[in-house]
C-alpha cells in the first residue's frame, strides 16, 4: 500500500481552505432605517408663502446609509436602482453612506451591493419613492362612478370639461377623487389666484379672510404673478391615496397628479382669475 506524505497532505488541504476562504464574496449589507421619500419638486408642508412653498430642482436628492454585521467588507460598495448601478465608491468599513441624485421620478427598488475580485454581495430590497410633478410616482387614482353618473363613450370629438374648485374639499367635502373623470376630456382647476394687494385685489374683500389668505401667499413675489391661494387645500392636506405624513404632494395636486396617471388623455388646466379673483386683469392694458 503507498503511504502517503502526512506533512504534505496537511500542507495541501491547509492551502485548499486558505484559498477558499480568500475565493469569497464580501459579506451581504443591510439597508439601515431612514427616509424612503425623495423629491425633484420640494414642497414645504408647513410654508403659507408661494415662494416658500415650493423648491424646484433638476434632481432629488438621495441619501442611504448600510451596516455589515459579518462577513467580509469588499473593497467597492454600489447602490442598485431597480437593478441598475446608481452610485459607486469604496468599501472602507462595517458601514457606509451614499448620497446621489436621481432626476426621473418613479418607485425604485434599492439595494446596497458589496463587491471584491471574487463578486458582489447585494442586501435585500427596499423601495424608495422619488416624487416628481408628473406624479410618476403615485399609483393611479381610479375610482367607481358616484351618484347619478353613468359611463359613455366619448365618440364626438367635443370637449367634455368640468370645473374642480380649490376650497370644494371642506364644506362640500368635493375631493378629487369623486370627480368623474373618466366621462370628461378637460378638467378646470379653479382658481389661480393673480398677486396684488389694495387696489388691485378689492373685490376678494367681500370674502372673509380671502383678502389676507392671498396676501399671505403672495408674500414675496411681485404683483401679476400667480399664485396658489390656499396652499393647505392645494398640497398639504391629507386626501384618499395621499394621505401619509411624509407624501410629498399631498392635497388637491397630488391627487390630480395620481388622477392623471389613472386617465392619462384627461387635459388638467389652470383657471387664472374668475369671480373675485378678477381684478387684476383690469391692469393688464396699462
Amino acid at each position: 500500500m503507498r503511504k502517503f506524505n502526512k506533512p504534505l497532505l496537511a500542507l495541501l488541504i491547509g492551502s485548499t481552505l486558505c484559498s477558499a476562504a480568500q475565493a469569497a464574496a464580501p459579506g451581504k449589507p443591510t439597508i439601515a432605517w431612514g427616509n424612503t421619500k425623495f423629491a425633484i419638486v420640494e414642497v414645504d408642508q408647513a410654508a403659507t408663502a408661494y415662494n416658500n412653498l415650493v423648491k424646484v430642482k433638476n434632481a432629488a436628492d438621495v441619501s442611504v446609509s448600510w451596516n455589515l454585521w459579518n462577513g467580509d467588507t469588499g473593497t467597492t460598495a454600489k447602490v442598485l436602482l431597480n437593478g441598475k448601478e446608481a452610485w459607486s465608491g469604496p468599501s472602507t468599513g462595517s458601514s457606509g453612506t451614499a448620497n446621489f441624485k436621481v432626476n426621473k421620478g418613479g418607485r425604485y427598488q434599492m439595494q446596497v451591493a458589496l463587491c471584491n475580485a471574487d463578486g458582489c454581495s447585494a442586501s435585500d430590497a427596499t423601495e424608495i419613492v422619488v416624487a416628481d410633478t408628473d406624479g410618476s410616482h403615485l399609483a393611479p387614482l381610479k375610482e367607481p362612478l358616484l351618484e347619478k353618473n353613468k359611463p359613455y363613450k366619448q365618440n364626438s370629438g367635443k370637449v367634455v370639461g368640468s370645473y374642480f374648485v380649490e376650497w370644494g374639499v371642506y364644506g362640500r367635502n368635493f375631493t378629487v377623487d369623486k370627480i368623474p373623470a373618466q366621462n370628461l376630456t378637460h378638467l378646470l382647476y379653479g382658481f389661480i389666484p393673480i398677486c396684488g394687494g389694495n387696489g388691485i385685489n378689492d373685490s376678494l374683500k367681500e370674502i372673509e379672510g380671502s383678502f389676507q389668505a392671498l396676501q399671505r401667499s403672495c408674500q414675496g413675489r411681485e404683483d401679476f404673478k400667480v399664485s396658489i391661494h390656499d396652499p393647505f387645500a392645494a398640497l398639504q392636506k391629507a386626501q384618499k391615496g395621499v394621505t401619509a405624513w411624509d407624501d410629498p404632494y399631498k392635497g388637491n395636486f397630488g391627487q390630480l397628479m395620481a388622477l392623471k396617471q389613472a386617465h392619462p388623455d384627461l387635459k388638467i388646466l389652470p383657471s387664472i382669475g374668475g369671480w373675485t379673483l378678477s381684478d387684476p386683469f383690469f391692469f393688464m392694458g396699462d
